[in-house]
């Protein structure tokens, strides 16, 4: 089973504090394991500010989103699309993953 493009809600008793109270979007999963984004925890970084090649394809409210604590050295975003490319990961309908390192 997968559970690309579902939500999931931390459970009121976690007690890990990257994680606790949020809501991750799963981008990836398969037997090697799960990818996703936290989608609530905004930051008062600009997108234009420190991913200025980014600044023109934000939307509101344009800002960073600060995610777990596997990987911290990359950007990831979630972005709809018109045609998808190799470039970009399906995660569902016409929502996209990008990775930046």
């Amino acid at each position: 089973m997968s559970f690309v493009g579902s939500l999931l809600v931390a459970s009121p008793l976690m007690r890990d504090p990257n994680f606790a109270h949020r809501v991750v979007l799963v981008c990836a999963h398969d037997g090697e394991g799960a990818l996703g984004v936290v989608v609530d925890h905004p930051t008062e970084l600009t997108v234009a500010d420190h991913l200025p090649d980014w600044a023109d394809r934000v939307g509101s409210p344009g800002v960073v989103f600060l995610g777990g604590p596997v990987q911290v050295d990359v950007i990831v975003g979630i972005a709809t699309v018109m045609d998808a490319t190799d470039d970009c990961t399906t995660v569902i309908g016409d929502t996209c993953l990008a990775v930046e390192r």
